[in-house]
């Protein structure tokens, strides 16, 4: 069960200390966390060393992770697996192993990769795109900050289903994508017939601001011809459809 704890805080220039309080509140809890401040072997503080002096190269193969781990006798691929996962709880790098598309690459430098992502996100001329962005646009925003084809690559595949669930391909348009939370907030038009439908309410104490552009991502397949705004879906599966649509109260 989860402990919730409320802090008031005035992002004002009088802040009286509240923000100070909610700061240290953050550290506590994240000392808290099961994974934080547990020993680890030493031959892992030299893997996670060696890992901080390649953070320039940006990404690193699985087979080159495995040698490393080799290199300093660690060779059974549980234990290389359970640091790797150990490694990515710390932040120390990023690795999916569940996606088959990214599960042979590790992201040495996670400030680099959410700020090269954030990139795309925060741009003003991709607005004229209304959420469907052409990739060659895309493209464009990571040459000009000089990263290679196989970095634009994985970032692509990072944005994807299954990792950060920031886009999906578009159903219609070849090389577009599809970024839901840079979609028109208006909800377009379309026929929904709400007899003998159920209405259901989820209700959150924090509406974290995401949640439905990675349904949206997540169960893109199902997406009926595409009617998708920035605060809503609607979906049809063998026969059946739903209408879900985020409330701000």
């Amino acid at each position: 069960e989860m402990n919730w704890e409320r802090l008031d805080i005035n992002l004002a220039d009088k802040d009286y200390g509240r923000l100070d309080v909610l700061t240290s509140a953050i550290r506590q809890r994240l000392k808290g966390l099961p994974h934080v401040g547990q020993a680890v072997p030493a031959k892992w503080k030299k893997i996670r060393q060696e890992l901080d002096k390649r953070r320039e190269e940006k990404l690193m193969s699985l087979e080159t992770f495995f040698s490393l781990c080799t290199s300093h006798g660690i060779t059974g691929l549980g234990d290389q697996l359970l640091i790797l996962k150990y490694f990515h709880l710390l932040g120390v790098v990023l690795h999916f192993g569940d996606d088959p598309r990214l599960k042979e690459t590790l992201f040495l430098d996670p400030n680099w990769t959410v700020n090269a992502i954030y990139t795309v996100l925060s741009d003003k001329e991709i607005e004229q795109y209304k959420g469907e962005v052409p990739f060659d646009f895309i493209r464009n925003l990571w040459d000009e900050k000089e990263l290679s084809y196989i970095e634009q690559t994985r970032l692509l595949n990072l944005m994807l289903k299954d990792a950060f669930e920031l886009c999906y391909g578009h159903p219609s348009k070849p090389d577009h994508y599809i970024i839901p939370l840079l979609l028109p907030k208006e909800e377009p038009g379309y026929t929904w017939d709400d007899s003998d439908s159920l209405c259901f309410r989820f209700q959150y104490p924090f509406m974290p601001r995401g949640i439905t552009s990675r349904l949206m991502v997540r169960l893109n397949e199902i997406i009926r011809n595409n009617i998708v705004w920035q605060e809503g879906v609607v979906f049809a599966w063998e026969g059946a459809g739903a209408r879900v649509v985020e409330r701000s109260t």
